[in-house]
């Protein structure tokens, strides 16, 4: 089976790769030294809803499907595998508030995490293993 991109789907992805290659790939080197994803960079990603992919519009989000951000996460992550994890470690937050989220827990956060206002995290912990994720059995 032969797959194609939709137009809107190869739009996308064209946006993205000039973003990263714009504003990512040059700098990518200073924000690994520096460990640090600049402010005015997380701010502009999610001016363009690229925090924010896959989130319904309601919530600030591009509502794009599920290639588009796979897509978008290749572009980025060509340009720095560091604001790539950002990107995806933010999915992982809204998705679970959006699936999970109760009593105004949504409306509450998921616009200001796409909007780039506020950061994501993830953490892992597990009885005798601590966080390395690779020792759970």
């Amino acid at each position: 089976m032969k797959m194609e991109l939709t137009a809107q789907q190869k739009d996308a992805q064209a946006e993205f790769k000039a973003f990263a290659d714009r504003r990512i790939f040059p700098y990518a080197d200073q924000f690994d030294q520096e460990e640090r994803i600049p402010t005015d960079l997380i701010q502009s990603m999610g001016q363009h809803g690229y925090l924010s992919t896959m989130l319904p519009q309601e919530f600030g989000g591009l509502g794009l499907d599920m290639i588009s951000y796979g897509l978008l996460n290749e572009e980025i992550g060509r340009a720095c595998s560091s604001t790539r994890s950002l990107i995806t470690v933010q999915g992982m937050v809204e998705y679970a508030l959006l699936r999970w989220g109760r009593g105004g827990q949504k409306e509450k956060w998921l616009p200001r995490l796409a909007a780039g206002e506020l950061i994501g995290a993830f953490a892992l912990t597990e009885p005798e293993t601590g966080s390395d994720a690779r020792k759970i059995r």
